[in-house]
């Protein structure tokens, strides 16, 4: 179906080597051209999260991107929170939004407590339906650049 096709994956190597192997096991040239970069705001993520916590009690703590997660973590460990944040997120249920963001957390120490079957915003939502969250506090980690989602 693919056979000769070139095709370009919007994400670098190492975040595209599922597509790249689909892409290679279906005859086609996958050329890897990552269109952003995600970057931290800096030290304020990690104090705005450990304040939310803080200052809400969330009952859930959501992850919608390994990416996020690492940025977070990351940033943590550089200003010497990563304890703190570390006991922070593993005093909630943890809801990871599929397997790379389990995979991201579970290496931070994290254990993740739910992740949806649709790896996706609508997959979190659909498995806050399952959980009968209601009148459940949850904090979000997410790009700051994000559309807006409410559950």
């Amino acid at each position: 179906m693919l056979d000769g096709q070139t095709i370009a994956i919007t994400r670098s190597k190492d975040d595209a080597s599922e597509f790249i192997a689909l892409a290679e096991q279906n005859n086609a040239t996958p050329i890897p051209l990552p269109t952003i970069e995600l970057v931290s705001k800096g030290e304020k993520i990690v104090d705005d999260f450990l304040n939310l916590v803080k200052t809400e009690h969330p009952d859930y703590s959501v992850f919608l991107s390994s990416k996020a997660v690492k940025i977070l973590f990351d940033t943590a460990k550089n200003i010497g929170n990563f304890e703190k944040l570390q006991l922070a997120v593993a005093n909630t249920i943890v809801m990871s939004v599929g397997p790379k963001t389990t995979t991201a957390l579970e290496s931070e120490g994290i254990k993740v407590n739910h992740q949806p079957t649709t790896y996706s915003s609508v997959g979190v939502g659909e498995e806050f339906t399952t959980l009968h969250a209601v009148g459940k506090k949850v904090i979000v980690n997410r790009s700051g650049t994000s559309t807006l989602f409410f559950f």
